[in-house]
């Protein structure tokens, strides 16, 4: 292509001067300069060759970059005169572009000694690397037969066509801080002059393809755990100008596993949380799984959880557990350690909770324990399947409704183990419904009310037992009397015949004080001491062997015992805490926390659970502790007391001290119905109910809330009364047991137990808790350190 000439004389006064062309390429003078035309036909005359001059060019080389969808670009270069030349003296300076013709030169309008470059449009040349040279020569005149010092000057022109680089994705996108690695930027718009700038930084780059490049990161790079910028730049020379959008490298410490929680399991488990410990854990660590991604919640930079599912676990062996710092796959990966799935153990059944159940009673959840359950296990009865829970490996659960249990015998529980197997069975025992006292105040409700078939006022006692120390209250179930007895520092605890007061197992020592409830077959006793936790513990009423032991979080108070129904232990300590633990394996089922929690015993029906302290009255629904109701009255004060219920009414003794005074609710709406006055927990019947006010009992109807008779005895009434049938009893510090009529309180009959009974159960009072108890025909007291049983019926 011919070449373009631009002319300008100019005088030159300075050492430095930009020169700007003019259009043409022949003679004529610069307008306006104030410089005479040369004479016609012939050039100005040659400088003195005293007058040195040099050309220079600013920038040296241009690059440009154009998107291929863009508009055309331009780019400003100046010519620099450099010369000690006189005022007046004229140079002149030509300017052409060579054959490549990607972009022609115009004059600028800027200041006097600058060019624009004008590319072609970038959809005309199509995508690429283009390259051309401007050529500028400068003259002492205007024919440029004489050309000054470092005339011409190449001016290397780059031109690149291409789509805007677009980042998408890093590979990997986490790596490990001071560990040198290939980084792979995935995108669009990648030419080989492509540069990634990693951190700000322009580095060594391989083009791959239009869609990928590469850089190699050293170690020293990425010393520091941080996040680091990555974007690419169309070549090295628009580095500062043309930026991709910019994506993240995660540089991190690595991740290191110290320890997992648990570290074995039973082929054939449900799935479970499992615990990872450790340190450098982030919110974005991922649990593998024998390389498998599991679903992992993040707890702190030294812990994390996952969720292992039941179909990782079906195979017995070794599985490597590790953690990668990051979703990508490519993430470092922590040290791994091997989770242990034990194989299953031979199918095999060893107890079931409740053991002995009631003819006619409520349906309820059995318990099976042992070994070898798969997740499709299905418990039998009488070779009937049930509706079966799988807990573990060790242990399901089965509901058995009212219909089940229709006839007094025996039926036999057993296990399907899917095509594993049917187990050996266990004995089911439906005995007849013979009134037990099961607990404190004879039931779960503490009512103090039973009913014999018949009833008979002995005149003389069935047997005495010396038990070494002041006993509790008596359970009375399946042909035995178990009571707890404080003998030192601690508690015995020792189960005695029915009929004649002969020991069957015990006494067993436990740490404290203590006391027991009955329920399905086994006896479940809580104690504890002040600052020492609580335990739990099941013994079978059958053998006195131990089953479990459980312990609890809180302190024991001082006159708390457990209560138990329907295959559940309820529980308060005087650590504000309500336990609900499942009798067959001893496991918490839930907690709840109690405002100023100490020593009520909670009272516990089919639908509710109920705990008083004071000024608060809380229920809770049994098998979830979902909350029912609560009152507060607007105080707060230390101790509690054991609440009644009866006939869907609550006794709650919230008013706190030594008094067991307190408020009446409907037990299933929480709605308040009254107050009342009492020093120990009341028993109330059907008719009417008691309560010992200051040593004197009153029989209060229920119909009109008025009080019908009272009755003080020898003045040293001091025991919660208890009610059989008709029939009210209480017993006097002096020893004397009464028995009244319940409708009018005539005194029916009195005797002397031989000892001092305990007081009743209030705020304060030394555990283990005494109190009368009647069950299975015998009416049982505690006097001084014996155990006294009369027989009231043959035929309860």
């Amino acid at each position: 292509m011919s070449a373009s000439k631009f002319c300008n004389p100019l005088a030159v006064a300075s050492l430095s001067l930009m020169i700007a062309a003019c259009g043409g390429g022949g003679g004529g003078g610069n307008p306006g300069s104030g410089t005479p035309n040369p004479p016609t036909g012939g050039n100005p005359p040659p400088p003195p060759a005293q007058i040195p001059a040099s050309l220079s060019l600013i920038p040296t080389s241009l690059s440009v970059f154009a998107s291929l969808s863009g508009t055309a670009p331009t780019a400003n270069f100046a010519a620099q005169i450099t010369s000690n030349a006189a005022e007046g003296t004229q140079f002149y300076v030509s300017g052409s572009y060579s054959i490549e013709g990607i972009a022609t030169i115009s004059d600028s309008s800027g200041p006097i000694g600058s060019f624009t470059v004008q590319f072609k449009a970038p959809a005309s040349l199509g995508a690429g690397t283009y390259t051309d040279t401007i050529i500028i020569k400068a003259c002492y005149d205007m024919a440029c037969t004489q050309q000054i010092q470092n005339s011409p000057q190449s001016l290397p022109v780059t031109y690149i066509v291409a789509e805007t680089p677009a980042l998408t994705s890093l590979s990997p996108s986490t790596v490990q801080a001071n560990t040198a690695f290939t980084l792979t930027v995935n995108g669009t718009g990648f030419t080989n002059t492509s540069v990634v700038i990693f951190n700000g930084n322009p580095l060594s780059t391989n083009f791959v393809s239009a869609t990928q490049l590469t850089v190699s990161i050293t170690a020293d790079q990425i010393a520091q755990p941080d996040p680091y910028t990555v974007v690419v730049a169309p070549s090295a020379a628009l580095a500062s100008q043309v930026l991709s959008n910019q994506l993240v490298l995660g540089v991190i410490a690595l991740p290191a596993i110290t320890s997992l929680s648990p570290s074995s399991i039973i082929a054939g488990s449900v799935g479970f949380p499992l615990t990872v410990n450790g340190s450098n854990l982030s919110p974005v660590s991922v649990v593998l799984w024998g390389g498998t991604p599991l679903q992992t919640t993040w707890v702190d930079n030294n812990q994390v959880t996952a969720m292992v599912g039941a179909a990782q676990l079906l195979t017995a062996g070794t599985v490597s557990v590790t953690v990668q710092s990051a979703a990508d796959p490519t993430s470092p990966v922590s040290n791994a350690v091997p989770f242990n799935v034990q194989p299953l153990p031979a199918l095999g059944v060893s107890s079931i909770s409740p053991s002995t159940v009631i003819l006619g009673g409520p349906g309820f959840k059995l318990t099976v324990l042992g070994q070898g359950f798969m997740p499709n296990a299905v418990v039998q009865l009488n070779g009937s399947a049930l509706n079966t829970t799988y807990l573990s490996e060790g242990q399901l659960q089965a509901q058995i409704s009212a219909g089940d249990i229709v006839a007094v015998g025996t039926a036999m529980i057993t296990v399907q183990n899917g095509a594993a197997g049917t187990s050996s069975p266990l004995t089911l025992k439906i005995n007849n419904s013979a009134p037990d006292a099961v607990g404190f105040q004879l039931n779960p409700a503490h009512s103090g009310a039973t009913t014999f078939k018949t009833l008979s006022l002995p005149t003389t006692r069935a047997w005495s037992v010396n038990v070494g120390g002041t006993p509790s209250y008596a359970v009375i179930a399946e042909g035995k009397v178990v009571v707890t007895a404080q003998v030192g520092g601690g508690t015995q605890l020792v189960a005695l015949d029915y009929a004649t007061g002969a020991t069957l197992w015990g006494p067993i020592s436990l740490g404290g004080t203590a006391n027991a409830v009955y329920d399905g077959g086994k006896i479940f006793v809580m104690s504890g001491s002040f600052n020492v936790p609580m335990l739990l513990q099941s013994y079978d009423l059958a053998t006195g062997n131990l089953d479990w032991t459980t312990t609890l979080n809180g302190e024991a108070g001082l006159s708390a015992g457990p209560s138990a129904l329907n295959g559940m232990i309820f529980a308060s300590d005087a650590s504000a805490t309500l336990y609900a633990v499942n009798e067959g394996a001893g496991s918490i089922a839930w907690t709840q926390l109690v405002m100023n929690g100490d020593d009520s015993m909670p009272a516990v029906t089919n639908t509710g659970v109920y705990v008083t302290y004071p000024c608060s009255t809380y229920a809770f629904e049994p098998l979830t502790g979902d909350s029912l109701f609560f009152n507060n009255t607007g105080c707060e004060g230390g101790g509690g007391a054991t609440p009644v219920v009866a006939n869907n009414v609550l006794y709650s003794p919230n008013s706190g001290g030594a008094s067991n005074s307190g408020t009446t609710f409907n037990a299933t709406s929480g709605v308040i119905l009254g107050t009342y006055i009492a020093d120990v927990p009341p028993a109330v019947g059907t008719q009417m109910s008691f309560f010992l006010q200051s040593g004197t009992l009153s029989g209060i109807a229920l119909s009109n809330n008025t009080v019908a008779w009272t009755f003080s005895g020898d003045g040293s009434l001091v025991t919660s009364p208890i009610l059989v049938n008709q029939t009210v009893f209480i017993g006097s510090a002096s020893g004397n047991v009464y028995a009244l009529n319940a409708a009018t309180g005539q005194q029916l009959w009195s005797i002397n137990a031989g000892g001092a009974i305990p007081p009743g159960a209030h705020w304060g009072a030394p555990m283990p808790l005494s109190a009368l108890a009647a069950g299975d025909g015998l009416l049982v007291v505690p006097a001084g350190n014996t155990v006294v049983a009369y027989t009231l019926s043959t035929d309860p």
